[in-house]
């Protein structure tokens, strides 16, 4: 399976995103922290590196997906947050939409944006983010997913789909698609309340604009899906390749943002995401040039993981290194 590097639960101000989006609850649960002072922020941070975590994510958002106001972290909050990570030998990833909450993440030091802003970036924070060397994993997938339509469902509903979203879940996927093709001024209520389908529209073509813009400045995108919202189910990294390849980054850069982009977003670059001698053999083989044929990347026939071979189906090349390994092996 996956390396798994973890932040733990999200660090926001008090009430701020995602508090707005999923309720108190999300605090009880420890799944969200809120710290309010410089203080509590460096001793949110000390547990958590005593907890075991590799990075820190905090969320910077200073307005709800639908526009309403929320609070922001203050500058010396997450200055504090931001040095006592460092301190801990923590990377820093912060949760941004705007060009507000880009240019506070820039100010504190942040190493690493998930997400890319849903308005136009402002053309200092490109050259800010080049300067400095900030990873920016833009995610369109999971905001343009919420504009439904006939690529998602047949992706949700492709053969195999079942294994990741249960009988439930496809129930209400199924829902969602249905009330969203009727159309309306706003979306159905599934990944936020409220939301008008000209503002997401407008988001999602503007992210697309800057990742076209982040790209061509050279700065250093990484690749995530934010997997987890039902439109967005884990295991389906494609769907946001895809996306990627319509805002403009040509074949060659997608690969190299989905293998050594990410390993450089996580701090890992001097192991992983190369194929050089003494990295980590981390190797798939798939169906097809993925230059000329993205879907591909879909066609999986060979994983191996530190250089050791695994067995995700019985595949002609699976049956194939099976056997020259064993042919090796008895000599």
């Amino acid at each position: 399976g996956p390396r798994l590097l973890v932040a733990g639960p999200l660090l926001t101000a008090p009430g701020g995103y995602p508090v707005d989006l999923f309720g108190t609850a999300s605090v009880e649960l420890g799944l969200v922290v809120e710290v309010a002072s410089p203080v509590a922020a460096r001793a949110a941070v000390r547990r958590l590196a005593a907890e075991g975590v590799d990075l820190i994510k905090v969320a910077l958002q200073e307005q709800s997906y639908a526009g309403a106001p929320l609070p922001l972290l203050d500058r010396d909050v997450l200055a504090a947050l931001v040095d006592e990570a460092h301190q801990q030998e923590l990377r820093v990833a912060a949760h941004v939409i705007t060009n507000a909450a880009t240019a506070a993440a820039l100010d504190a030091g942040v190493d690493l944006l998930a997400h890319v802003a849903l308005e136009p970036l402002d053309e200092a924070l490109v050259d800010r983010l080049r300067a400095t060397g900030t990873v920016v994993v833009p995610t369109l997938e999971v905001f343009a997913a919420q504009l439904g339509g006939a690529a998602l469902r047949g992706r949700l509903f492709a053969p195999g789909a079942g294994v990741a979203l249960s009988p439930a879940v496809r129930a209400d996927l199924e829902r969602y698609l249905a009330e969203e093709a009727r159309g309306g001024p706003t979306l159905p209520p599934f990944f936020a309340r409220g939301l008008e389908r000209a503002r997401v529209t407008a988001g999602v073509a503007a992210a697309r604009a800057n990742v076209a813009r982040l790209a061509a400045a050279g700065v250093h995108l990484g690749f995530g899906t934010d997997s987890g919202p039902c439109l967005n189910p884990h295991g389906s990294p494609l769907a946001e390749l895809e996306r990627l390849a319509e805002a403009g980054v040509p074949p060659q850069a997608l690969l190299a943002l989905a293998t050594r982009g990410g390993a450089r977003a996580l701090n890992l670059h001097d192991a992983l995401g190369l194929v050089r001698p003494g990295f980590r053999a981390d190797l798939i083989a798939v169906d097809g040039d993925p230059l000329t044929d993205l879907g591909a990347l879909g066609r999986v026939r060979l994983v191996m993981i530190d250089g050791v071979l695994q067995r995700p189906a019985d595949s002609v090349f699976d049956r194939l290194f099976g056997f020259l390994r064993l042919a090796f092996a008895s000599r």
